[in-house]
């Protein structure tokens, strides 16, 4: 085939040496071992094409091939392995343009290889894309939407406040550029899986208007396909083929994708199986970064350095924040085009929007403040955010036992299984037209995975930036900070209108900031930046009473001035040695293969577990062996999972077992550090025979409560 293609492209004039010599690699990676072990895409691309061994090799195959009808002469050999030597030592823009067209020709090539293997027709292999009939957009815009629909740009950052549309305006720009051919697909990368489910169904719902047909939707992430099988919304997709839908999904297949922004920059690096496949679709597309300001300091440089490469490429990124500092906004690999920032207004005619006041108090955030401050302001429904998992789970077990009102509890650490009712339990009793009063205590999870609207927010102190995000579950859609100010300027909001007149809206920060050399998960100790930016946090919300959006903005920049510092040049160079000539990535916690990149802090990561007897949302109680008897009949005389020989359909469903009952826990815990709550870590076992992939630990699991 290699032989072929390059004696057809020789042969036809009009062809440049570059797109001759990305043809005939193109060929060469999808068919030949020469370019990975076992023809395993995960070392795409062309992992020895930079030896000299490899064009031995490969000049000696070509020419003992052998097509009558194709004429390749000695020069014709010469002159591209000329072409592949100045690939690995000539001039950065000429390798560049060879391996973006590669990776689009070698995408093309698998993807359609991929389409017949599957019993495909020639009439049926075209990729679906994007088409602006496909995005439905509102008739009547809010004021930041009108400003960005008036300059719609390649590169763009948009910055505003909860409730004022964000989400819009990203469909809005992808249906520009679609209609200007500049993009085939639209990719928006959320900063958590949980967003990312809620996103789409969003997007995907009848209601008023269908944003996106559900037919052109995907979501991509390392759950979704257990998304797809549990939710009971999923009946709006086909998943007849899971598998194959999997991976339609991980390489962007769909007109609109929407994933975490971990699989979007996996993917501009050789991140996983796959990756240059993915690659040549992300090329074609728009790509929308949401929730930027809420990434730790690794992450965010990684963002900067994909960004940079992105414009390098020419494809086309907004970025979409509401509490990104100045110090980032305006480094130069985040610079765009155009920066939209909102007056937070959600009318023309209504003022900017005030919808709380906010405090600090120097005291600790305890079950007594929480009763405290609920009898003061006659608040019907809370928000509590503590810092850590072990204090919001302390917190929450106090005060079921010590009030009335439901306490709900919430944090990342509960299995997939429940999670979804838990979500829907909790929107449905922090709704801004909820009436009965309820209680919710959680962590930092809540600052991006819970759709809510509390009349009452209490944290502890944490950086600005993470504050902000707390407080945009207060009040959402409100535009005064009491019902009366907030009915006289609006009648939009809902929560007013079910409230009593006299309640105000408040987020209430608690610091204990001096009373100790470490603030967890923040700072170790005294002598960090991030300490220094608790500090001042404190010191501005000492002084600072009634919020609006213009006025954050100049908050931030002054707590985190000369703080932060963006880099992205590690990730930058790697995303550009990979389009041709990388080595794999290990850029996820647990990866076997690979040079590490990666992308967020190791700290942060979290690994699957089960714990050892759980109490489930659905009544169901048992340890993980029990639970797995009651789903699963094989009616075989032993078990497929027991099976070392080959893969069958109970390794299919134990997968899917683990990754619904699985809790996901600090990696550290399992790495023997004294302060690890996990004191025995095991193989699960059934029937007596050890599943060496499964761990099981010390932890027992309720639903209202967490683990234990």
């Amino acid at each position: 085939s290699a032989l072929y293609t390059l004696g057809v492209t020789t042969e036809t004039s009009w062809l440049t040496t570059t797109q001759q010599t990305a043809a005939v690699l193109a060929v060469l990676h999808h068919h030949t071992n020469l370019t990975s072990r076992n023809m395993n895409p995960t070392n795409r691309p062309l992992r020895q094409l930079n030896t000299s061994p490899f064009d031995d090799v490969f000049m000696t195959n070509l020419v003992t091939a052998g097509f009558d009808e194709i004429q390749i002469s000695d020069k014709h050999v010469q002159r591209f392995k000329q072409h592949l030597t100045t690939l690995r030592t000539g001039e950065r823009n000429e390798n560049e343009d060879v391996g973006v067209l590669t990776t689009v020709l070698y995408s093309a090539l698998r993807q359609a290889d991929q389409h017949v293997s599957a019993g495909g027709g020639q009439d049926t292999a075209e990729l679906s894309v994007l088409d602006t009939a496909d995005i439905g957009l509102f008739e009547n815009l809010r004021p930041f939407q009108r400003r960005v629909e008036q300059e719609i740009t390649e590169q763009m950052m948009g910055i505003a406040g909860c409730g004022e549309g964000k989400t819009h305006t990203a469909l809005q720009w992808g249906r520009k550029l679609t209609a200007e051919n500049q993009i085939d697909r639209l990719v928006i990368a959320m900063p958590t899986q949980v967003t990312g489910n809620n996103l789409l169904l969003e997007l995907t719902k009848k209601e008023e208007i269908q944003h996106i047909p559900a037919e052109a939707a995907a979501v991509y992430h390392g759950d979704s396909n257990v998304f797809y099988q549990q939710n009971d919304d999923a009946v709006r997709w086909q998943t007849e083929t899971p598998i194959d839908d999997e991976t339609a999904r991980k390489w962007f297949r769909s007109p609109v994708t929407i994933t975490t922004v971990d699989h979007v920059l996996a993917t501009l690096v050789n991140g996983y199986d796959g990756a240059g496949i993915a690659r040549g679709n992300l090329l074609r597309a728009g790509i929308v970064f949401d929730e930027v300001h809420t990434y730790d300091d690794r992450l965010t440089n990684r963002i900067a350095g994909g960004l940079s490469r992105l414009s390098e490429l020419e494809v086309p990124w907004y970025v979409m924040t509401a509490t990104l500092p100045e110090s980032i906004r305006s480094h130069h690999r985040f610079r765009p085009d155009v920066v939209h920032t909102s007056e937070g207004r959600l009318g023309t005619d209504e003022p900017p929007r005030q919808p709380f006041t906010i405090s600090l108090t120097e005291q600790a955030l305890t079950a007594e403040t929480v009763r405290t401050a609920r009898k003061e302001t006659d608040a019907q429904t809370t928000l509590v955010v503590k810092n850590t998992v072990r204090e919001a789970r302390e917190l929450a077990r106090r005060l079921h036992k010590t009030v009335d009102t439901d306490v709900l509890y919430y944090s990342s650490e509960f299995p997939r299984i429940d999670r979804i009712q838990k979500e829907t339990q909790i929107r449905s009793r922090l709704a801004a037209d909820a009436t009965d009063a309820a209680i919710l205590i959680s962590t930092q999870v809540c600052e991006l995975s819970l759709d809510l609207s509390a009349d009452l927010l209490l944290s502890e102190l944490a950086p600005l930036d993470a504050i902000l995000q707390r407080a945009g579950r207060l009040h959402r859609r409100g535009v005064g900070n009491t019902p009366q100010m907030c009915l006289d300027r609006s009648e939009r909001c809902n929560q007013c209108r079910t409230e009593p007149i006299a309640e105000r809206y408040e987020c209430r920060v608690y610091s204990t900031l001096d009373e100790g050399e470490r603030f967890l998960p923040y700072a170790e100790g005294p002598h960090s930046d991030m300490w220094t930016v608790l500090e001042q946090t404190a010191d501005l919300l000492r002084q600072r009473e009634q919020y609006d959006f213009r006025a954050s903005m100049e908050w931030l920049d002054e707590v985190y001035d000369g703080i932060l510092s963006v880099s992205g040049v590690e990730f930058e160079q790697c995303a550009t040695t990979d389009m041709l000539l990388g080595s794999p990535r290990a850029v996820f916690d647990g990866a076997q293969d690979g040079e590490r990149l990666f992308l967020r802090d190791p700290g942060r990561y979290r690994t699957p577990v089960f714990a050892a007897q759980y109490t489930l949302g659905d009544g169901r109680t048992g340890t993980p062996q029990e639970l797995w008897k009651e789903c699963h009949e094989c009616g075989e005389s032993q078990c497929g999972v027991h099976d070392d020989t080959r893969w069958t359909s109970c390794n299919d469903e134990f997968r899917q077992f683990s990754q619904r009952l699985a809790i996901p826990v600090p990696s550290w815990w399992l790495h023997g550090h004294d302060d690890s709550p996990v004191r025995e870590i095991t193989a699960v076992t059934i029937d007596g025979t050890r599943i060496d992939t499964a761990r099981q630990i010390d932890l027992t699991y309720e639903y209202s409560l967490g683990v234990e």
